[in-house]
């Protein structure tokens, strides 16, 4: 069959793909004279069937099976070798969730057909996949503030797409993980498997990982009396694939660090036996979120708990899963941050109380995530994020004993600005110190004298002294007036002369700014609410309009005169509370001072 003559068929058939006359392509292709053609050219016909293909699935043409069809005739009929390599380069250039579906199909069957060097052919076709699941777009509707919210989310045209698209992945890799799986055999002794089957499981886990993290983005939700999302019944077969390969999903779920993969073995293609783990399985190199997504599927979800041995304490379970919980915690998406706090949440309520002390403070990993907390707490969007994020921040502070969490207290404080989060520490301070009654001896009691006079130097302090924006300050001067009041009823009397004497010097210098700041904050609001009566009186010429609302240096849409006033009057009630508190705690002072 000479040159000219091939050419002139691919050429035919080509034209006929083009034109959407697949019946003519079909009959070119499926004659047995062109057997030998269309096994030597199937490479020059694959792209324009998936394109073809491609422009059918996006108008929802009638001949689109027909296309399919023709596409799984040249698959068949063309020589594996070059039609693996073809789909392969071809796969970025797809853009059809479809389209991506059959062309794993077609690469699947190819690959079964090629009975030899399974692993290096993987090795070829894996990359491109998994570039082209890294290429889909994030569904962009993450703000969902309650489950019932949350339930919607497989309506989302976007999360179809990711979850279509890696659905696909995993029923490819699934005849390749069942014939490298692991069997009771291979348990026993790694001298049973070759250096090729080593090497499949540990690619194979690699690759399913990296689908796994791909799903950490999206809701894996299983509510009481509701349907599974689509995205937790994919991580649910994600892991039990991943189960196939490994006995120990606990392991695999740890945190590692970069001096940890420096310590691993690469890849399982030597015999040594320092590249045999004691399991008879090789390590693969986690991506972070794909770990933080597996321990939070096991310790949340409790998906395969049979894979998780019992052989762990729960305290090293916490403590390897302390890099899982600070990396979503971290993350700028805001489901990962919702998965962080379950996951820390879930870990800390098997925690001994207590368990931990200061000398374990040197380990800087467990006090991350406290930081991380406090960020989730502020700044995300979701409701029910931030109010889970706080009770689990209090849990968190209780697996350490009282002399750690005092030194967390004045960590957190000095590293803190924002009033509202210093305020709450200054509260939870102030409920440790209730705890600890009179009579324990000084150097016994971690919440003791000199060790109030460290945390009220840290506390007793307005920003820019009486010019403080007393408004959005006013949490943390509450909390610190409050805790004033509290020492001056029951700590002061306990306290040397000395230390008294200190503590009553801060808070009259503490006190004397709040109240000229009181003062100047009072007149400026009230001068603003004047003006704004002025307006609502129809006055408005005789006051300037100079009330502007603001958010740090952002300016805010004038509000409507009667909105203003609320706003106002809000703030001027708001300084008479702090003038009452603050009166209350000078008197409790003065009483215990005997002045």
């Amino acid at each position: 069959m000479t040159s000219q003559y091939s050419d002139s068929v691919v050429r035919s058939i080509t034209e006929h793909l083009a034109s959407r006359d697949f019946a003519s392509a079909r009959s070119l292709i499926c004659d047995d004279q062109h057997r030998a053609l269309i096994y030597e050219c199937a490479w020059d016909l694959l792209l324009p069937a998936l394109l073809a293909l491609e422009e059918d699935s996006k108008e929802g043409s009638v001949k689109t099976e027909d296309c399919l069809r023709l596409f799984k005739e040249i698959v068949d009929r063309g020589k594996p070798k070059e039609v693996l390599l073809s789909l392969i380069e071809h796969l970025s250039q797809i853009k059809s969730t479809t389209v991506f579906v059959v062309a794993l199909e077609g690469l699947q069957k190819v690959l079964l057909s090629i009975p030899t060097k399974r692993r290096a052919f993987l090795q070829w076709a894996l990359p491109a996949i998994e570039r082209y699941l890294t290429s889909l777009p994030d569904p962009q509707n993450q703000l969902l503030d309650d489950d019932t919210q949350r339930v919607l989310q497989d309506a989302d045209p976007a999360v179809q797409m990711i979850v279509g698209c890696l659905e696909a992945a995993l029923n490819f890799l699934l005849p390749f993980v069942q014939e490298v799986r692991l069997t009771s055999c291979d348990l026993l002794s790694v001298e049973k498997m070759g250096v090729e089957v080593l090497g499949q499981r540990q690619q194979l886990q690699h690759h399913l990982f990296s689908i796994l993290g791909r799903c950490g983005v999206l809701h894996t939700y299983n509510l009481p009396e509701k349907p599974k999302s689509s995205a937790y019944n994919l991580a649910e077969k994600l892991v039990n694939a991943i189960a196939y390969l490994s006995s120990d999903l606990a392991a695999l779920s740890f945190s590692v660090t970069h001096e940890d993969y420096k310590n691993m073995p690469a890849t399982c293609d030597s015999d040594n036996d320092e590249n045999d783990s004691s399991e008879g399985e090789c390590m693969p190199h986690v991506p972070e979120i794909s770990s933080a997504m597996l321990a939070y599927l096991l310790y949340v979800e409790f998906l395969a708990s049979g894979s998780v041995p019992c052989v762990y304490s729960q305290r090293y379970i916490f403590e390897k899963n302390l890099g899982n919980i600070t990396f979503l915690l971290s993350h700028p998406v805001y489901v990962l941050n919702y998965k962080g706090v379950a996951l820390c949440g879930a870990l800390i309520a098997k925690q001994s109380r207590g368990q931990y002390s200061s000398l374990d403070l040197d380990n800087s990993a467990l006090t991350v995530p406290l930081h991380r907390l406090v960020k989730v707490m502020v700044m995300c969007p979701l409701k029910d994020v931030r109010e889970r994020a706080v009770k689990v921040f209090c849990s968190y502070l209780k697996v350490f004993d009282s002399s750690a969490r005092y030194i967390i207290y004045c960590h957190l404080l000095r590293a803190e600005e924002g009033a509202g989060i210093r305020g709450f520490l200054i509260d939870l301070f102030r409920a440790d110190l209730h705890q600890w009654t009179p009579n324990i001896v000084e150097h016994e009691n971690p919440f003791g004298s000199r060790n109030i006079v460290n945390i009220l130097r840290i506390v007793c302090v307005l920003p820019q002294r009486e010019e403080t924006d007393l408004l959005n300050y006013s949490d943390c001067i509450l909390a610190v007036l409050n805790l004033l009041r509290y020492v001056a009823l029951t700590s002061l009397k306990q306290c040397s002369r000395d230390v008294s004497d200190r503590i009553l010097s801060m808070a009259e210098v503490y006190g004397e700014q709040l109240k000229k700041g009181l003062d100047l904050s009072r007149a400026h609001y009230t001068l603003k609410l004047k003006q704004v009566e002025g307006k609502i009186a129809g006055k408005a010429k005789d006051y300037p309009d100079s009330t502007l609302l603001g958010i740090g240096d952002g300016a805010l849409p004038n509000l409507p005169p009667e909105q203003e006033m609320d706003v106002m009057k809000a703030a001027l009630a708001r300084f008479d509370l702090m003038e009452c508190v603050l009166v209350l705690a000078q008197d409790c002072l003065k009483l215990v001072s005997g002045c």
